[in-house]
């Protein structure tokens, strides 16, 4: 799990680092007495990573970061991070074709794919007869995070230097890099 810049645990450090501060953002109080809808950080920063180091955030490290956001943002444990778990595995072993198409492509991909996971855990809220939160608040959560990502995904492609075409190249032995 060598970087191409020589650093195979930079990355994997600095992801988490990068997580805990997405996930306690949203708790800092910007309007105090009102309702806040903040978009969801650690969604879009772990999407960024996956497509462009996908060795750097190992799933592990996502469902444990994913649990931490659940409990410290007050909700149902273990749902949104069983959400996170499925959706980033899901471009984890599609990445070769995420890491083919354009930027607009990518967003509209990871943009679909908060929808589909709020939308499954609306459902499994619904059917545990659970209040879920108004679809209007929902669907302002997923615009902000959509909006968001593009930031995000900026700041870790150029930030940390990390380009969709620079990791997952796999030679027939597996290892990771160019052939020579």
């Amino acid at each position: 799990m060598e970087t191409s810049r020589g650093r195979p645990w930079f990355r994997m450090v600095v992801f988490p680092l990068f997580a805990i501060v997405a996930i306690y953002t949203p708790m800092i109080p910007v309007a105090p007495g009102g309702i806040q809808i903040t978009p969801d950080a650690f969604y879009c920063l772990a999407m960024a990573w996956i497509i462009r180091d996908p060795d750097a955030a190992p799933f592990w490290v996502i469902v444990a970061l994913a649990l931490v956001a659940d409990v410290l943002m007050f909700r149902p444990p273990g749902l949104m991070a069983l959400g996170m778990l499925i959706v980033t595995d899901m471009v984890r072993h599609r990445r070769a074709a995420v890491r083919g198409l354009g930027f607009f492509s990518e967003w509209l991909v990871v943009s679909v794919l908060y929808c589909a996971m709020l939308a499954g855990t609306q459902a499994v809220l619904k059917l545990v007869f659970v209040d879920v939160p108004e679809i209007g608040l929902s669907m302002e959560l997923a615009f902000r995070t959509m909006l968001l990502y593009p930031v995000i995904a900026a700041a870790v492609a150029l930030g940390l230097r990390m380009s969709k075409s620079e990791k997952g190249e796999r030679s027939l032995s597996g290892v990771s890099g160019r052939a020579w």
